[in-house]
């Protein structure tokens, strides 16, 4: 089992860090970061037409960087998806179910439902709160997610080792049919020569023979 320490959010930093020596920014934590700037800089609208720019991009990577640690996770294909809103349906380890609602502001929770817009009258707070990043969010609404990532992480781990064990005993296997198959044929050499040996040695009785008795002759 690994250490507590070890949570998704650090491994997520850590990958951060390794992409920006590159200064490309991979992870969901850095295009969060990159969009909220940009929030900061110009405001909501990003004068854009069509989907598949920056909010689109931190959606993929939140769907893609979260899928271990919650049950699903998937971009809504019923309620708007633009270039300036994107709705993402999210159902935690706990099988609680929402839909977050992405805008250049960041993350919040817009319904304690999937595929929905209409929040909790009695919990306007809930629904008002804007985080920074998808992960924010989700360690606020599912403590157990880091839990449920290491039991993946270790299963997936477990797997790749007795992956890897196969393939060793595969290898040593065929290694060694290779030396039964070589000691074969080696035997198998020794014995073809042996038997030409002894085939010359009888011809050349043979031919002794007929020389004696022509000298006889």
């Amino acid at each position: 089992m690994y250490p507590p320490s070890l949570t998704p959010a650090l491994i997520s930093d850590h990958i951060s860090t390794v992409h920006n020596i590159f200064g490309t920014p991979l992870s969901l934590v850095e295009i969060g970061r990159a969009n909220r700037k940009r929030h900061a800089e110009v405001g909501d609208t990003l004068n854009e037409q069509s989907v598949g720019g920056p909010l689109e991009l931190e959606a993929i990577a939140a769907v893609h960087e979260l899928s271990n640690e919650v049950r699903s996770i998937a971009v809504s294909e019923i309620l708007p998806r633009t270039a300036d809103l994107i709705f993402v349906n999210i159902k935690t380890v706990e099988g609680h179910p929402y839909t977050l609602e992405l805008t250049m502001k960041g993350w919040r929770i817009a319904s304690l439902q999937c595929d929905s817009m209409n929040g909790d009258y009695k919990r306007v707070g809930l629904h008002a709160k804007y985080y920074e990043n998808a992960r924010q969010l989700l360690e606020e609404i599912s403590p157990a997610h880091s839990q449920y990532f290491t039991k993946c992480l270790t299963e997936k781990l477990t797997q790749l080792h007795a992956w890897r064990k196969a393939q060793e005993e595969m290898e040593d296997d065929v290694e060694s049919f290779e030396k039964q198959t070589g000691r074969a044929s080696t035997s198998l050499k020794k014995e073809a020569e042996k038997k030409d040996g002894e085939n010359d040695t009888q011809s050349d009785e043979g031919l002794m023979f007929t020389v004696d008795e022509s000298s006889n002759r």
